[in-house]
């Protein structure tokens, strides 16, 4: 679950009244992105930041901090992680085969039950509606698990 938070945790601005392109420009996602996300897991919010850099040559990278926090009397967590894919566009879905993906816990805990790097493939397929791709914004929804990215560009 948690790779999907990476690659765009991402996500990811999500603009109200915005229409869904049919197509979208597709020089616009190559660079590096500041990316925002957050979700509940259980009784935990967790929020993702993370940096993704997709490259001319159709391969991304991501480095990224997972941030766990739990109810009352639980101790914060914290899991880095980093990885890589190899991404294309078709129409407006953005589809990421993720080739390697490293995680590390910041404690010896582990995340509702499960050890993080369980959670972690280092080989998968994620595809992403794009709602939202200019020169400076990016808007993912994830097409699995409805969660939306938010991203601005890096300067």
């Amino acid at each position: 679950m948690f790779k999907k938070l990476f690659f765009l945790s991402s996500s990811l601005v999500l603009l109200a009244g915005c229409a869904t392109p049919k197509t979208v420009n597709k020089d616009n996602i190559v660079g590096s992105w500041k990316c925002d996300y957050s979700f509940q897991q259980g009784q935990n919010d967790v929020t993702v930041h993370s940096n993704e850099v997709f490259r001319l040559d159709g391969t991304a990278s991501t480095l990224g901090v997972i941030r766990t926090t739990p109810i009352a009397g639980e101790t914060p967590q914290e899991y880095s992680f980093s990885g890589e894919a190899l991404w294309q566009i078709n129409g407006d879905l953005l589809t990421l085969n993720v080739v390697d993906m490293q995680t590390m816990e910041s404690n010896k805990t582990s995340f509702e039950g499960n050890n993080i790097h369980n959670m972690f493939k280092s080989e998968s397929k994620e595809e992403y509606q794009i709602l939202t791709l200019t020169n400076d914004k990016l808007t993912l929804r994830h097409q699995m698990r409805d969660f939306v990215y938010h991203c601005s560009k890096n300067e």
